[in-house]
């Protein structure tokens, strides 16, 4: 009645798996009656119509329809390998719908396809774990990449910071720069102006210079006092002078018999007069020379009335009360020439200078040592200062000679005329306080400035006549003339 079917393969779980199994009578009268009690079953329908779908979508209807009890057991095949190729499934013979494949899928597909490892269900879940894994992978790269980008962006962020730092800290320092810059072009140009003043004024200053030197007229800054008389605050004969280190100018008046002290500025305060105690009687004596101590005593040298040969005095004075203290010496020269006095602070040394005698004595009135000059011309007035090193500095004429603390001759320099840098008749020389050897150029009028070694450095002032000269504490000079003294500050004007 029913023509013999094509084996058909079963897949099945447990030891049938891979058998093929023949025609069932079971399975063939399952098929039969479904469709002969509703041939349009929906199940079988729906496959039919959605036979298009694919062959998962139909199995899975064949599913539905198929009960477990309906499967046959699987059948032993003697020669497996004759339908290994075979894979459609065949219409059994007499059930009338041979010519609906839709129904032939549902009836060659049992329910055993639902335990099947290599099954329609594994490979979508497969397909799905799959693509669950390459979304995982791809939000783990995403991810990654973001992190990865952020750290970057701090990295950037941190980096764009110091250099932002660097650069704020370039630009303080470029613009202090150009505050420097700016204050270097102002300092600049305030010392070209400097230089253009000062080549101005040295200009103006050699064009002074030239006038008062034709002219033969100074510029300075002095006081004059004194004149001729008897009365205090007058001279007749004021031949020496000395400043003490409180700003006393002390002057001797030769034939008045008398020391008279007056202020810087030129007023008389007190006199003293030269007296001395000889044989029990007070004797006036005529002082020439006149020096003060570091203890403001006053040392006077003169002589007395004998017009023969003089005896020579060199007396030591109190500086308020000019009370004599001490007679150091008292002798008659074998040629009288003017005694002069000079004291060495430094070495606390009174030098005297009778005739071509040196004589250095010891504030205790005792002599120390003396000497002869060598170079002495015999002119009969020999001023003396010492110099800083306690040498002796001591004028002659027209020359000055320069002698050790023992009393060697060191060196001399000298020069008659009336060009610069010449002398004629020193009458007073004195040492400022940077060494500089001053000269009173009587016979010139003028006073000249010559180096340690002798070098003429220039004329410091014109005047008539000056005598005797002395350096006050601060700079000060102080110069007698005939029967005036002169006091020139310290902003006097050298020529």
């Amino acid at each position: 009645m029913y023509e013999q079917a094509q084996p058909v393969r079963y897949p099945v779980s447990g030891s049938g798996i891979g058998q093929t199994a023949g025609p069932s009578s079971q399975t063939s009268h399952c098929g039969q009656q479904r469709f002969r009690k509703d041939n349009n079953s929906k199940t079988c329908s729906s496959k039919k119509a959605g036979s298009s779908s694919g062959p998962y979508e139909e199995a899975e209807a064949v599913y539905h329809t198929i009960n477990d009890r309906d499967v046959p057991p699987p059948l032993p095949h003697p020669h497996p390998a004759q339908h290994s190729d075979q894979e459609a499934t065949l219409p059994r013979a007499g059930t009338g719908n041979e010519s609906n494949p839709g129904n032939l899928r549902c009836e060659a597909h049992t329910s055993t396809d639902r335990t099947s490892e290599d099954g329609p269900d594994s490979h979508l879940s497969r397909c799905k774990l799959i693509r669950i894994h390459m979304y995982i992978a791809m939000a783990f790269m995403a991810i990654m990449i973001m992190v990865g980008f952020c750290l970057m962006m701090i990295a950037n962020t941190r980096e764009l910071t110091r250099l932002s730092s660097a650069v704020e800290v370039l630009q303080g320092d470029l613009h202090n720069t150009s505050k420097k810059l700016t204050a270097f072009d102002t300092l600049k140009r305030r010392l070209d102006y400097d230089e253009s003043r000062i080549t101005f004024l040295e200009e103006r200053l050699h064009e002074m210079t030239k006038k008062l030197e034709s002219s033969n007229e100074t510029v300075e800054s002095k006081i004059s006092f004194g004149g001729r008389g008897s009365e205090p605050g007058k001279f007749n004969g004021n031949y020496g002078v000395a400043v003490s280190t409180d700003n006393e100018i002390f002057v001797t008046d030769y034939h008045n018999k008398r020391v008279q002290v007056f202020g810087m500025n030129g007023v008389f305060l007190r006199l003293f007069p030269t007296k001395v105690l000889l044989e029990h009687k007070h004797t006036l004596i005529n002082p020439y020379g006149v020096a003060v101590d570091t203890i403001s005593n006053v040392w006077v040298t003169g002589d007395d009335d004998d017009n023969d040969l003089p005896q020579v005095y060199v007396i030591k004075y109190s500086s308020k009360g000019g009370l004599p203290l001490t007679i150091f010496n008292k002798r008659k020269p074998t040629k009288y020439t003017p005694p002069t006095i000079t004291i060495d602070k430094r070495n606390n040394r009174i030098i005297v200078a009778i005739s071509n005698e040196i004589l250095i004595f010891l504030p205790n009135g005792s002599l120390s040592q003396s000497f002869v000059m060598t170079q002495s011309e015999g002119t009969g007035l020999y001023p003396l200062t010492p110099n800083e090193n306690g040498n002796v500095i001591i004028a002659d004429y027209d020359s000055v000679h320069v002698y050790s603390k023992s009393g060697d001759h060191m060196y001399s320099f000298r020069g008659e005329g009336k060009d610069k840098g010449q002398m004629a008749w020193v009458s007073g020389i004195g040492v400022d306080k940077s060494g500089y050897i001053i000269v009173a150029n009587t016979g010139n009028n003028r006073i000249d400035m010559f180096t340690k070694q002798g070098e003429f450095v220039r004329t410091m002032v014109r005047m008539n006549g000056p005598g005797a000269l002395a350096i006050g504490p601060e700079g000060q000079l102080v110069v007698t003339s005939t029967r005036t003294v002169t006091v020139f500050q310290p902003r006097v004007v050298f020529l």
